[in-house]
């Protein structure tokens, strides 16, 4: 019985509560290419939308306005991006807490009628180790696979699950569960057009790109 004994996997409330656990998680992931969320400027980087966030590679002053930089993902305007984005219709949230600690997330909302879309899946960096690799992600993808296949059979996953426990595999599965009782026929998801590993991830779970905007490629899937 290791870690991952311990895990417990629900939905969540309220995103926004966990504000302080995202934040410290976007700084340490996307302050890094190709993401560049590195620096804004708190005058500029208005609204809810970080696509519209000016971006700044090194501490300094906005070219824009003068005023002096800032971390792009702080507290506040991470609080202020999960505020928006727990309003967005059939907003639906799934942890994996270890002692009661955040640990693991996904999200996702309707992006129109029947489609499903997948926003962001999350996991904190101490249960990012040496064996990472082979221990969550491989066995992952293929519940992923397997849980969105048109035939909807569970079983495959569970006895899976019974021999890997992937973190993200069991946070995928709790969030497609509650999506398959809602009739759509498509799950959406969309990453960086340079994260080439995550085109690859998404490829093998039988994810195509249908959609590109700006630095951003959309990938969809029927359910």
């Amino acid at each position: 019985m290791g870690e991952e004994s311990a895990m417990e996997f629900k939905k969540i409330d309220s995103i926004v509560t966990h504000s302080v656990t995202i934040s410290a998680y976007f700084r340490e992931f996307y302050a890094r290419e190709p993401w560049g969320d590195f620096f804004t400027c708190p005058l500029c980087a208005e609204g809810s939308d970080p696509a519209l966030w000016p971006r700044f590679n090194q501490p300094g002053k906005c070219s824009n306005c003068g005023n002096n930089l800032d971390v792009f993902w702080n507290e506040g305007r991470t609080k202020r991006f999960l505020i928006h984005v727990a309003g967005k219709k059939s907003f639906l949230a799934f942890g994996a807490f270890q002692k009661n600690v955040l640990v693991g997330w996904i999200w996702g909302y309707e992006k129109a009628d029947k489609i499903f879309y997948i926003d962001f899946v999350g996991l904190d960096k101490r249960m990012r180790r040496v064996g990472f690799l082979q221990k969550y992600l491989v066995p992952a993808l293929f519940i992923l696979k397997m849980a969105i296949s048109p035939t909807k059979r569970m079983w495959p996953i569970d006895e899976l699950l019974d021999i890997f426990k992937p973190i993200f595999g069991l946070l995928y599965r709790e969030l497609l569960h509650a999506v398959g009782t809602a009739d759509y026929r498509q799950i959406w998801g969309r990453t960086h057009v340079l994260a080439k590993n995550i085109h690859r991830i998404l490829k093998i779970a039988g994810f195509k790109m249908v959609e590109r905007s700006g630095d951003r490629m959309f990938f969809a899937r029927r359910i």
